[in-house]
């Protein structure tokens, strides 16, 4: 497996800027779930659709920085199970 990072900036504030960061760290999840070696991979790319959608309207400070370390350490634990 190659280790890839994410380019995200960690500036989770709900600037355009911000927005732009979560917009980007979702696709690179996504991506990264698409290739998730696992028969359960539809179910999953839904749950984390599920999720971001759930959070999309997060204002209090700590729930977006929670959130974003959730998406951070979710993004590198896909990446572990590239091939």
């Amino acid at each position: 497996a190659t280790a890839r990072s994410c380019t995200c900036s960690s500036d989770f504030t709900m600037s355009s800027q911000g927005a732009q960061s979560v917009l980007q760290i979702y696709r690179h999840i996504l991506k990264a779930a698409k290739y998730f070696p696992s028969r359960k991979r539809d179910r999953i790319i839904a749950e984390i659709k599920a999720e971001f959608r759930a959070n999309k309207n997060l204002t209090d400070p700590k729930k977006l920085a929670h959130s974003w370390a959730v998406a951070e350490r979710g993004l590198s634990d896909l990446h572990a199970f590239e091939i």
